[in-house]
């Protein structure tokens, strides 16, 4: 199932976290579709598949998807993997896509984020 170009969507039962799947990113098709994660801000993500030298990194927007940017893990590096990896997402966004920065030869690579609210009383 497709939601506007993610292949699924999964939320839990009380919505608190949900699972996003961006399927067979390609050389010829390395831009991830948008994703609304603005009620989350515990964000990580994993990719896995045939790189072929591919780098895959996570950008986020704040003004709707006009604007995208690569985001930082918890040490302020930027998200860029260019081997099967999960690495934990440092800013909340209001959207956030995977992005193919290198396009790789043959690559084949499926991103899948992870989403949760923060529990109550922490920020």
């Amino acid at each position: 199932m497709t939601i506007n170009g993610i292949h699924s969507l999964a939320k839990s039962e009380d919505y608190n976290s949900i699972e996003i799947l961006w399927e067979t990113m390609t050389s010829a098709d390395g831009t991830g579709h948008g994703a609304d994660v603005s009620q989350y801000s515990e964000l990580s993500y994993q990719a896995t598949g045939t790189f072929g030298g591919a780098t895959v990194v996570m950008q986020g927007s704040n003004d709707g998807g006009t604007t995208w940017a690569t985001l930082r893990d918890d040490l302020g590096n930027a998200l860029s993997l260019t081997v099967a990896g999960l690495l934990s997402i440092l800013e909340p966004v209001g959207m956030i896509r995977p992005f193919l920065s290198v396009a790789g030869a043959g690559a084949d690579i499926d991103v899948t984020l992870f989403a949760r609210r923060s529990p109550r009383g922490r920020n």
